[in-house]
């Protein structure tokens, strides 16, 4: 099962914020995302003497549920990777996801809040998702702000969901498991 996190740090951590960085590495053979994810704690840790702890705190989430009775979703055809392909004007095209990870994909920075799956649906489904007649204005071409001035992805999530696959966002509370850093260097030392 996919786990998302939300990150809590100091102000000038989260986005969007001053500093990002562009980590690259190798390894020497091919890994899995998990050991991959392992393998990064060091120079993680070394480089911005990051340190972080885990806690589960009640927030506000969306959960995702069914909204029609059959939802537009195909079961997936293989049992390759799960596989999200970003294709040109705001379409998604997503191969062999659960919800789950479906999810993890829906959540933030796409919306304001995590998304946890209430859905019911088990195994790994073959959809595509076209967001861009509810990001672009019919008049202008150009993309729909929100209040903050970005790009409205969370309105036209909220619609494309309903209308194109028969899944909803609805607002609730949860519990979720959140990374907290305790300290992270604003400068990396070394390289």
């Amino acid at each position: 099962m996919e786990r998302a996190y939300e990150l809590i740090g100091p102000d000038w951590f989260n986005p969007p914020g001053e500093s990002q960085f562009n980590v690259i590495a190798k390894t020497g053979e091919p890994v899995s995302e998990a050991r991959l994810k392992l393998m990064l704690r060091t120079p993680l840790t070394e480089t911005f003497q990051l340190a972080l702890h885990h806690e589960q705190r009640e927030l506000r989430v969306y959960e995702l549920v069914v909204f029609r009775k059959s939802p537009a979703l195909h079961a997936a055809t293989g049992r390759d990777e799960p596989k999200v392909r970003w294709m040109d004007d705001h379409v998604d095209s997503f191969r062999g996801s659960s919800m789950a990870q479906f999810t993890v994909h829906l959540g933030p920075p796409h919306t304001s809040w995590p998304v946890v799956d209430r859905t019911g649906l088990a195994g790994s489904f073959d959809f595509q998702l076209d967001l861009a007649r509810y990001i672009l204005d019919a008049e202008t071409g150009k993309p729909i702000k929100d209040a903050r001035g970005a790009v409205d992805e969370e309105s036209a999530l909220i619609r494309g969901l309903r209308e194109q696959l028969g899944l909803a966002l609805k607002p609730a509370r949860a519990p979720i498991d959140i990374l907290v850093v305790d300290h992270v260097l604003k400068a990396p030392t070394g390289n």
